[in-house]
C-alpha cells in the first residue's frame, strides 16, 4: 500500500528537478490536449508525481518547463476544480487508471 505524500509549494526549478527524478509525472491542466483516460502511462511506475497548480493556474511558461523536464499533461474533465479539491480528485482518478483500486 502506498500513501501519497503532499508537499509544500515549490519553485519551478524544484519541481523540474523532481520531474527529472520521478519515473512518471502528470501535470493536470485545463489546456491539456488529452484527458486522463487517453493518457498512456509507462509500465512499472515506481513513483508518480502529480502536479496541481495554485489558484489562478499554472502559467504557460511553467507548463513548457514541466513538459521539457519530462512531465505529461492531462486534464481531468470538464469542470476546472479548485486547487483544494483537485489533488484529491487527481489521486483518485490515477488510482483508478492504474488499477490500484
Amino acid at each position: 500500500m502506498r500513501i501519497p505524500h503532499v508537499v509544500d509549494a515549490a519553485s519551478t526549478e524544484q519541481i523540474c528537478a523532481l520531474i527529472k527524478q520521478s519515473s512518471c509525472t502528470v501535470v493536470f491542466h485545463e489546456s491539456a490536449p488529452s484527458a486522463l483516460s487517453e493518457l498512456k502511462l509507462p509500465l512499472g511506475i515506481a513513483d508518480l508525481v502529480i502536479i496541481i497548480g495554485p489558484e489562478g493556474g499554472i502559467t504557460d511558461e511553467e507548463l513548457t518547463r514541466f513538459t521539457d523536464a519530462g512531465a505529461m499533461l492531462s486534464r481531468m474533465g470538464r469542470p476546472v476544480l479548485r486547487s483544494a479539491h483537485a489533488g484529491i480528485a487527481a489521486v483518485s482518478a490515477l488510482c483508478a487508471k492504474l488499477q490500484v483500486w
